[in-house]
Parts: structure tokens; C-alpha cells; sequence
């Protein structure tokens, strides 16, 4: 039987949960999640997606999305507009506070990348007979790295 730390299920949900705290910890005095984050991202990259195209590029379910737009909505950095071409269709767009978040929120997903650079060990790369020994150190170095983000 594999030692817990060699289950890489386990391995990608603590680091799932560690990302998540990392997010949620400085976005917090924005008054938005990480999903949040997320979905704004997706607009500053292109406004005025329907409503079913950004579910699509976030993986969530319409209702799940119906939820984080509300509450976007209600902090006044989305609106949702009816589609004057298809009237079963809706768009998001940005505010105009929603576009200035961009710039204060920038720093966060950098902060994390070099984060997560830092914890990545040479062991990931290294050639070595058993490929998951290697992977799990790899993963245990990472962890520790991460613990306190």
C-alpha cells in the first residue's frame, strides 16, 4: 500500500486547499473569492461574454455561476446585459470598477506564481528509476514549501 504522501489525489487536494487559503487570505479585503478572481480575469481578457460561454471556459455549472455573478453584481464590478441579437442570451460585462481591480489584483496571482516557483524541486526534473518516489518527494518538498501561505 502507498504511503499517503505518494497518493497524488491527496497531494493535489491539499495543494488545491493551500492555493485557495493563499487566495482567499489577501483577496479578502477586496470583498471577492478566488472564483471571483477568476471570473474577472476571464472579462478583463475579453468583455461581454455570454453568460453559458464563460460557464464553459470556468468549468462551472450555470447555477454555480449564476451565484458568483450575483454576488459581482451586487459589489457593483459586473453587470449583466440582455443580448440584443439572441434574447435567451445574456453578457457580462466589467464596471468600471471591475477594470481598476484589475491592477490591485495583479500582484496576488504573481505573488503566487513565484511562491510556487520557489517551492518546486530540482528532484521533479532529475531522471530517477521510480518516477513516483521521485514525485512524491517532489510533492512533500512543495508542501512544506507552501504549508504557511
Amino acid at each position: 500500500m502507498a504511503k499517503l504522501d505518494e497518493h497524488v489525489c491527496f497531494l493535489l487536494d491539499v495543494a488545491t486547499r493551500r492555493i485557495t487559503k493563499f487566495y482567499n487570505r489577501r483577496l479578502r479585503r477586496f470583498g471577492i473569492t478566488y472564483n471571483h478572481l477568476f471570473i474577472l480575469t476571464c472579462l478583463w481578457e475579453r468583455e461581454g461574454v455570454h453568460v453559458k460561454d464563460l460557464a464553459k471556459q470556468l468549468c462551472l455549472d450555470s447555477s454555480s455561476l449564476t451565484g458568483h455573478l450575483d454576488r459581482l453584481e451586487r459589489a457593483a464590478l459586473v453587470v449583466r446585459q440582455d443580448d440584443p441579437d439572441d434574447r435567451r442570451a445574456v453578457r457580462v460585462f466589467l464596471t468600471e470598477k471591475g477594470r481598476h481591480l484589475k491592477q490591485q489584483l495583479q500582484p496576488i496571482g504573481q505573488e503566487l506564481k513565484e511562491t510556487l516557483q520557489r517551492g518546486c524541486h530540482r528532484r521533479w526534473s532529475a531522471p530517477s528509476r521510480r518516477p513516483s518516489t521521485t514525485l512524491a518527494a517532489g510533492w512533500t518538498d512543495f508542501f512544506r514549501h507552501i504549508h504557511d501561505m
